[in-house]
């Protein structure tokens, strides 16, 4: 959740999303869910968006395969 990663989303203010990590940090505010939440949806567009998924099932994926057995 750096500054940098949510400026480039472009998804989200990187100054409320500081503020809400100093909120927590400090422990003026309990944002255990929302912090969970915004690294998931990086992690998820990590993966998803940018392409960060390698493996080979994804691979069969791309090459038409299918992946399943039944």
């Amino acid at each position: 959740l750096s500054e940098k990663r949510i400026r480039a989303r472009g998804l989200f203010e990187p100054a409320a999303v500081n503020e809400l990590l100093r909120q927590h940090r400090d422990g003026s505010n309990d944002w255990t869910m929302h912090i969970w939440q915004l690294l998931t949806l990086e992690l998820w567009m990590q993966v998803f968006v940018d392409g960060g998924w390698k493996t080979p099932a994804r691979e069969s994926i791309a090459r038409g395969q299918s992946t399943c057995s039944f």
